[in-house]
């Protein structure tokens, strides 16, 4: 089992803007999935994010959560969170497209 440590997570985040060219203060908001290493108590990477662009917005993602209900919501509510899942796993598919 591999364990992501905030340090390393910065790291990877970081050489990905770097390579991008994709400067830091061009990150308006992040998203994530609620994983310690991101939202941690202590040390955590919106904390660090913050150090360097302070005005930056984050967001929790629980699109898991939902696909999860949907198998028991009514037909037309399904037919809505099941695209929102199509959505979230298209950007995530491509993410550099959208930077």
């Amino acid at each position: 089992m591999i364990r992501a440590t905030t340090k390393e997570v910065c790291k990877v985040i970081d050489n990905f803007m770097s390579k991008n060219d994709i400067a830091w203060n061009k990150c308006i908001a992040i998203c994530s999935d609620g994983a310690w290493v991101l939202t941690g108590k202590n040390s955590n990477l919106i904390s660090q994010i913050k150090k360097v662009t302070p005005e930056t917005k984050f967001a929790h993602l629980s699109i898991s959560c939902e696909a999860l209900v949907a198998k028991t919501t009514p037909e037309n509510l399904k037919i809505v969170l099941n695209q929102a899942l199509k959505t979230v796993k298209f950007i995530n598919h491509f993410p550099s497209k959208f930077f």
